[in-house]
């Protein structure tokens, strides 16, 4: 549903099921942001993130989490926004623009 309004919004969105998937389509392809829950199975948003700081520092990371969460030891934090759920479309897009200007939380 997130990415079909992203697209809506004019945005090319590719989705991944889980964080190895997206961390596989990352180290294949160059994305301007990266949009990941804190809270999945198997890897977690902050590792996805660590992965993004070591491997693609220059892309966008935009974290969604309904809870606390423990992402201040990651070193992707300076350049990552932290979104909390429920947000609505028009929160995250203005995120992404912030994210945009060289902008973190």
């Amino acid at each position: 549903m997130l990415g079909a309004a992203l697209e809506s919004a004019g945005f090319e969105v590719t989705t991944a099921l889980d964080a190895p998937t997206a961390i596989d389509l990352c180290a294949a392809r160059h994305f301007d942001a990266v949009l990941c829950d804190v809270n999945m199975p198997e890897v977690t948003g902050c590792e996805v993130a660590r992965w993004m700081a070591r491997h693609r520092p220059a892309v966008r990371m935009v974290m969604m989490s309904g809870s606390e969460t423990p992402c201040e030891a990651c070193p992707y934090l300076p350049k990552c926004l932290l979104i909390g759920k429920p947000f609505r479309l028009h929160e995250l897009l203005e995120a992404l623009a912030r994210q945009k200007k060289g902008g973190g939380s």
